[in-house]
């Protein structure tokens, strides 16, 4: 039973983690289509005026970039997490169930 408290808080948790990280990840998104459609990147990259700044700029957006991949991929992480947990107790869950009848029905049949 432990167990099954103890997924109900991660759900929980994961659950908090994922809203509040939406408005974080609509923002990546939101300046990863702006990015895809203006080449605001590359405009960025382009507008330096030495080959160092050109260097220094290409590596700000690279990194800009696997942040926002790694954002991305974090937030896929915890809601397949989430989702797995979900599954997990409702099958523990009608384990749990199942074992509460037998129990139940094994007092019947003693009393």
């Amino acid at each position: 039973m432990n167990e099954v408290v103890y997924g109900f808080k991660e759900i929980e948790k994961l659950e908090i983690e994922i809203a509040e990280g939406k408005d974080e990840l609509n923002n990546l998104v939101e300046a990863y289509q702006i990015a895809q459609g203006n080449n605001v990147y590359l405009e960025y990259v382009f507008d330096a005026t030495s080959y160092e700044d050109l260097i220094y700029r290409y590596a700000i957006i690279e990194e800009l970039m696997e942040y926002q991949e790694e954002k991305i991929e974090d937030w896929k992480n915890k809601i397949q997490k989430n989702e797995d947990l979900k599954v997990q107790l409702k099958k523990r869950e009608e384990t749990l169930k199942n074992q509460i009848t037998n129990l139940s029905n094994e007092i019947e049949s003693l009393g």
